[in-house]
């Protein structure tokens, strides 16, 4: 029977000490004290219960003060955004959330964000993927135009000056809604 994955809210659980694969859902926490290293399996991408915009925290328990790790490793076929196909975390409180993301269709792991200095294991995350024509997917990547009332706007040093994104003047000195009781416009 599948399960439904939940969009929103992370549920907590107990710690992991076991080779549990992490949930979606969830916050996933392990504890490598008993076991040594462990290496989990991520949840296979596009197999029916997935959604775009479902999450989870993948988390080394901020107990377990031993060198070992806790490897995260793709489904057979799957990937993190970046082409890698592994993350690991070493410290202590290393954590990290991923998202399942859709790129023309197919599905991806992307992390975004997360706790420590613990790092993908086959290379590193790059700044940016402009070169990768995925635009959206990073919150840096902003249009160079937009269009404003008919009327083409050109993004200035990556800042809508003219417009805001509700394509909107705001009268200077109004505060964000441009009104000045502070009620963005709606009445009460």
């Amino acid at each position: 029977m599948a399960t439904a994955i939940m969009i929103g809210p992370l549920r907590g659980k107990p710690t992991i000490q076991t080779t549990s694969s992490p949930t979606l859902g969830d916050i996933n926490v392990y504890n490598t004290t008993p076991t040594g290293s462990l290496s989990l399996g991520l949840p296979q991408l596009g197999s029916g219960v997935q959604t775009a915009g479902a999450t989870m925290l993948v988390e080394k328990d901020i107990n377990d003060t031993t060198t070992n790790t806790v490897t995260f490793t793709c489904y057979v076929g799957d990937s993190f955004a970046n082409g890698t196909t592994s993350l690991t975390l070493t410290n202590p409180g290393d954590q990290r959330t991923l998202e399942v993301i859709t790129v023309s269709g197919v599905f991806y792991w992307k992390v975004i964000g997360g706790l420590g200095g613990s790092s993908s294991t086959t290379t590193t995350v790059p700044i940016d993927d402009e070169e990768g024509n995925q635009f959206g997917e990073n919150p840096d990547d902003v249009s160079p135009v937009i269009i404003f009332d008919g009327q083409e706007i050109t993004v200035a040093d990556g800042e809508i000056t003219e417009a805001t994104r509700f394509g909107e003047h705001l009268p200077t000195g109004t505060g964000y809604g441009g009104y000045g009781d502070g009620l963005y416009g709606y009445e009460y």
